[in-house]
């Protein structure tokens, strides 16, 4: 039967961010300088900051005249869940976890997929990821 009160404790737990390893298109991690995994710490799609920035995007959105770019869309609200990253470099510098840096970053597809199964709690990899 389910438990309200573990689904509501389940929910709480989207306000923590979660260090995701990222993985390459071949499916191994993509290293980072000192040979760990490169992650992106995501908060949950329940969380109430992430809730309060998305609905804040689409009703800024509806505003526009134009018509919408779904995947530019995709990446802006996949953004808003980011809160911090490890291990991320461009030619050899480390990279700031920037909202331009996570837009770049995200453009890439198969970086981006990863990232919304973060936001949605989604994927085998929760069970060995840490909090951060």
């Amino acid at each position: 039967m389910a438990d309200i009160e573990q689904v509501l404790e389940q929910v709480q737990q989207d306000q923590t961010a979660i260090a995701v390893p990222i993985l390459q298109r071949d499916g191994k991690p993509y290293p980072a300088a000192d040979g760990s995994p490169a992650t992106i710490s995501v908060i949950g799609s329940e969380s109430p900051s992430y809730r309060q920035k998305r609905d804040a995007f689409y009703r800024a959105r509806a505003k526009e005249l134009s018509e919408p770019n779904q995947n530019a869309d995709r990446i802006a609200v996949a953004a808003l869940g980011v809160t911090d990253w490890k291990g991320w470099s461009t030619n050899g510098t480390p990279l700031e976890c920037t909202p331009e840096n996570v837009h770049r970053l995200l453009g890439l597809e198969h970086i981006l997929v990863q990232v919304e199964a973060a936001l949605d709690r989604r994927g085998s990899f929760f069970s060995a990821v840490s909090a951060s």
